[in-house]
């Protein structure tokens, strides 16, 4: 089977693509949603993944963690720097590349984009309140760094 991670994220929308394409929806899981049977012999569409939120890390400072691949997520990354910036200017700032780092999203559980800050994953949502969700976090008294 093939699967893939899409989603619908700021009005766009990769799902109906490949649902159009003969990919169905799997429950449970926020990375995995949509597989793709390569043979008639495959009856239970079920993964082997757990559908675990990202744990939480001891760590302090923001991680942001994108694909390369993205071609929204240098202008995503800038955004979320100046949304944290607006409530916590001395924060420490760190892009990560899951490419480059395939350990440390193996460690988190993050098949996808992710925002870590003083240790708490901030993943993809609505807009307004990823942006808002982004300045609560780092306006936390313990994300004073």
């Amino acid at each position: 089977m093939l699967v893939t991670s899409a989603r619908k994220i700021q009005g766009y929308t990769q799902v109906g693509l490949f649902k159009r394409k003969g990919f169905r929806r799997i429950k449970g899981n926020a990375d995995v949603g949509l597989v793709l049977p390569l043979s008639n012999d495959i009856e239970d569409m079920r993964l082997d993944i757990p559908s675990l939120r990202p744990p939480t890390m001891k760590e302090r400072g923001v991680k942001i963690f994108f694909k390369p691949t993205c071609q929204y997520c240098k202008l995503t990354n800038e955004m979320i720097k100046t949304e944290i910036r607006k409530v916590n200017k001395k924060i420490r700032i760190e892009e990560h590349d899951l490419w480059e780092y395939p350990d440390e999203a193996i460690r988190r559980r993050i098949t996808y984009v992710a925002t870590y800050i003083n240790g708490k994953p901030v993943l993809p949502m609505a807009h307004q309140k990823f942006l808002q969700t982004l300045r609560n976090t780092a306006s936390e008294p313990s994300a004073a760094a």
